[in-house]
């Protein structure tokens, strides 16, 4: 995919159903090992491309993921975890 590191300088959150075939996981997961923190990855558990769209937790996430990139908020970076959590999805977060 290249080198990113040195030209990327947001804080970047992947969302991805890992059955899909739009744009396939293992890609995604490729973008998401090469760019440098901080970074999320949110997956959605046997979704394709885009049936977890309609899911409570993507505006949560977004929304959080957000207020805190944009604006410093603490208090929303502390609630992505909860924010993206259930028994469907994965959250991975590295802050630095």
């Amino acid at each position: 995919m290249g080198d990113p590191s040195g030209q990327v300088a947001a804080k970047v959150l992947f969302v991805y159903g890992d059955q899909d075939p739009t744009c396939p996981y293992a890609e995604g997961r490729r973008a998401y090992e090469e760019l440098p923190a901080p970074k999320a990855f949110l997956t959605f558990l046997g979704a394709d491309h885009s049936s977890h769209w309609h899911d409570d937790r993507i505006p949560l996430t977004c929304v959080d993921w957000m207020r805190w990139s944009l604006y410093g908020d603490v208090a929303a970076r502390d609630r992505l975890p909860e924010d993206a959590a259930g028994d469907d999805t994965s959250w991975e977060f590295v802050q630095e």
